[in-house]
């Protein structure tokens, strides 16, 4: 069903089903995809993360947090949010 939210698909299914942006193909990245596709353009990229999530929040904050680590973007990214809770870990 087209009308399912995200949260509830697995990244396999949103893959498969939001394959079109503007009457363009286009693929849907991970934020690991994109990290180092930014990076292999341009090593200095600088990021801004918006966290929009509300009910997997403690999850997404943990996955986001190893991927700034893993690639050490300690001073290369800002994250923000309207949830002040995100940004206090």
């Amino acid at each position: 069903d087209s009308t399912e939210t995200i949260t509830n698909q697995t990244l396999q299914e949103i893959k498969q089903k939001f394959r079109y942006n503007c009457g363009y193909k286009t693929k849907i990245s991970t934020l690991r995809e994109f990290i180092e596709f930014a990076q292999d353009k341009k090593p200095e990229m600088k990021f801004i993360i918006e966290i929009k999530e509300i009910l997997k929040i403690n999850i997404l904050i943990e996955e986001l947090i190893k991927v700034i680590k893993e690639y050490k973007l300690y001073d290369n990214c800002i994250v923000g949010s309207f949830n002040p809770f995100a940004l206090y870990k």
